[in-house]
């Protein structure tokens, strides 16, 4: 049976009071934080011009985050958007949270003069899938990632 869709969801900059919901929805994520690296996160992001951070807010409370980085590439004429992150709590999935934040996040990167939308998501995220391509997104690109603190190469003696 199909949720009921949220009424009132208002999206808006993430606060100091906030800090709590949204490190619990990014330990939803799979990647808990403390409150003091929630808090650094944010303060980094809200110092970078080329990020943008929003959280839905049902009733007073944090229901979702999305975070939205913007990039201008040498290839490229106008600057790509990419989604870096989109939770909503596990409480309150498929009522329109996800819908609301990702709207937000469209209308930002086109002020940005983005004409591209992209994201990586986890393979293991079959929900998420159906979600991004029920919204418009193809799959168009293989990724590749390489953690730069293991197997550091050394190429001298020395070193």
């Amino acid at each position: 049976m199909a949720s009921s869709l949220v009424a009132g969801i208002r999206v808006r900059a993430p606060s100091e009071a906030d800090l709590a919901a949204v490190a619990g929805l990014i330990g939803q994520l799979g990647y808990p934080p403390t409150i003091a690296q929630m808090r650094a996160r944010l303060q980094d992001l809200a110092a970078s011009a080329a990020d943008h951070v929003f959280v839905a807010d049902v009733d007073g409370a944090v229901a979702g985050l999305a975070t939205l980085h913007v990039a201008r590439l040498p290839q490229m004429d106008k600057p790509r958007a990419e989604l870096t992150a989109l939770v909503t709590d596990a409480g309150l999935r498929r009522r329109g949270v996800a819908r609301k934040l990702l709207e937000a996040v469209e209308d930002a990167a086109r002020g940005e003069g983005c004409d591209l939308l992209f994201l990586r998501t986890n393979q293991r995220r079959d929900d998420s899938h159906a979600f991004y391509r029920d919204n418009g997104f193809q799959e168009t690109h293989l990724t590749f990632n390489k953690e730069l603190t293991k197997g550091v190469r050394r190429d001298n003696a020395n070193g």
